[in-house]
């Protein structure tokens, strides 16, 4: 593994990342640039960090979905990023605890 890489999966600098790859909506983003991002917030979320603050977010919803949408399974599995302004350096603020079911109708793509 590359030293960037490495940098990236303990989530250093990858905020950072996440606004070059994607700094508009309209910004049609090269595929390898996509993959990239995908591979490093793949090993971020199985850092000891992400698992720390997963376990925290969880604890805090003691463990029902904070989204409560339409279809809801009440149990959290998930947690999802409000946003990745921060990620690599969340705040518990930044995540939500949620099912399965509401992640995915509250994520874009």
């Amino acid at each position: 593994m590359d030293e960037t890489l490495k940098k990236h999966a303990t989530g250093e600098g990858l905020a950072k990342l996440y606004y070059k790859t994607f700094p508009s909506r309209n910004r049609k983003v090269p595929e390898e640039e996509i993959q990239y991002w995908r591979k490093v917030k793949a090993l971020y979320m199985s850092s000891d960090n992400w698992e720390r603050l997963r376990q925290e977010r969880m604890i805090v919803a003691q463990g029902k979905c904070e989204a409560m949408t339409k279809g809801c399974n009440i149990y959290a599995s998930d947690i999802h990023h409000i946003s990745y302004a921060h990620i690599g350096d969340e705040a518990l603020w930044d995540l939500r605890a949620v099912c399965r079911h509401c992640h995915k109708k509250v994520s874009r793509g």
